[in-house]
């Protein structure tokens, strides 16, 4: 079953977001930085199965749409949430690999997507993100994380990386799978 999927329908600008962090009573919007919001109609309250996807009543009636769906691989990919703790030693995020690519978002207040990957900033702390919902350029603002061997930890106390007690949701892909890993 997917853990995080997009869905876009054709006559709208809204990118929907389901992920299981925050469950099929919740959806985001990717082209904003909005908290998450109880939404029945995006997924009629249905968690999605390895074979049905619920789009809810929201979409019912409009035009074709398109979805983008992914599931954990051991190793590979990994979504989830963590919980901020206010401090520059920020928590851990184990995945159980090295990231490639990290997605980050507050959803318990405003915040943007923010976006790091190890091919554009290639040492840690990684401070260089870009923004899914934002088409500026690429910064450093508030945005230190360091990717590890096997996951990732928070570097900054920023309020929409890491405010103390809030809540974030994930998504990451792996560079080399731990368990594939030999590296020293």
């Amino acid at each position: 079953a997917p853990s995080f999927y997009i869905h876009k329908p054709l006559n709208s600008n809204n990118w929907h977001v389901y992920h299981s962090g925050i469950g099929a009573t919740k959806a985001l919007l990717l082209n904003t930085t909005a908290a998450q919001a109880t939404a029945i109609g995006y997924w009629a309250n249905t968690e999605p199965t390895a074979d049905v996807l619920s789009l809810g009543n929201t979409f019912a009636g409009t035009s074709d749409g398109v979805v983008y769906a992914w599931a954990e691989v051991e190793g590979y990919s990994k979504f989830g949430t963590y919980v901020g703790n206010g401090n520059a030693d920020g928590p851990f995020i184990y995945t159980g690999f090295r990231p490639r690519l990290v997605v980050q978002k507050r959803v318990d207040g405003t915040g943007s997507w923010r976006v790091w990957d190890s091919a554009r900033h290639t040492f840690n702390p990684n401070d260089a993100i870009v923004r899914w919902e934002d088409s500026g350029a690429e910064d450093t603002a508030n945005a230190s994380v360091s990717f590890l061997s096997n996951g990732f930890k928070i570097r900054i106390t920023y309020t929409e990386v890491n405010a103390d007690g809030g809540d974030y949701v994930y998504m990451c892909w792996g560079d080399v799978p731990f368990k594939y890993n030999n590296t020293f």
